[in-house]
């Protein structure tokens, strides 16, 4: 069932025709901030053990909302690790590279 009256090629395979009016834009054009992660060293119990701070992991995307995270982080990973960025609560993540690629959240927590 169609719901526009004309529809054209996306010249995706996969996605088909899309209504006539519908555009292509990069995803950059829509938002403020855009950025990918970094993991503190795994090994380092240091940046985990009693972490305060939710730390989101590709693993934890779930394609619906994300009200928490595997894994939280300790201030000494925010201050060795200072590209860590915190994303706010209602950002939409989308997991980039690796097993989870595609998988996207909308964030109800605060979280790097």
């Amino acid at each position: 069932m169609k719901k526009y009256p004309k529809y054209k090629s996306s010249n995706i395979s996969w996605i088909g025709e899309i209504p006539e009016h519908w555009a292509l834009n990069k995803l950059s054009h829509h938002f403020r901030k855009i950025g990918s992660g970094i993991t503190p060293t795994a090994g380092n119990q240091e940046y985990y053990l009693n972490g305060e701070y939710n730390w989101l992991q590709t693993g934890d995307l779930n394609d619906g909302i994300v009200d928490s995270t595997s894994k939280k982080i300790t201030l000494k990973a925010l201050q060795d690790f200072p590209t860590l960025r915190f994303y706010n609560a209602d950002s939409l993540v989308i997991a980039m590279y690796g097993a989870t690629i595609g998988r996207i959240g909308l964030l109800n927590i605060r979280t790097t």
